[in-house]
């Protein structure tokens, strides 16, 4: 079953910003999240993220991928505009209870997002 949560509620954001920690219920393989970037046009503005994950409820953080996002308009291949950017992760040991993760978020500039996620 399909949980959607919000990570980032609609705003403007700059400099570090932190999200999380979300917790992972058990069977959870699949986090995919969504950034809203209807309003993020500066091409100047970008984005970077760093992933961390716990297995034991927040005791221990572990790297877990980074990210960086451009900003501006973004295109497809057939150039319509791309409202959204998204990124999907498998996560570790679905069978353990306790996982959680957090991210960092890095802006330069200033961007009006909202952040959300698919847990599969």
């Amino acid at each position: 079953m399909t949980t959607s949560v919000t990570i980032l509620p609609s705003g403007t954001y700059e400099g570090t910003v932190s999200l999380g920690p979300l917790d992972l219920p058990i069977g959870v393989t699949t986090v995919s999240v969504s950034i809203d970037r209807t309003n993020w046009t500066g091409p100047s503005t970008t984005m970077s993220v760093a992933n961390e994950w716990s297995p034991d409820g927040g005791e221990t953080w572990r790297p877990f991928g980074a990210v960086l996002i451009p900003g501006g308009v973004l295109k497809d291949q057939q150039g319509a505009i791309l409202a959204q950017s998204k990124v999907t992760f498998q996560v570790p040991q679905p069978d353990l209870a306790g996982r959680q993760l957090r991210a960092t978020a890095t802006v330069v500039g200033s961007i009006q997002i909202s952040i959300s996620a698919s847990l599969d």
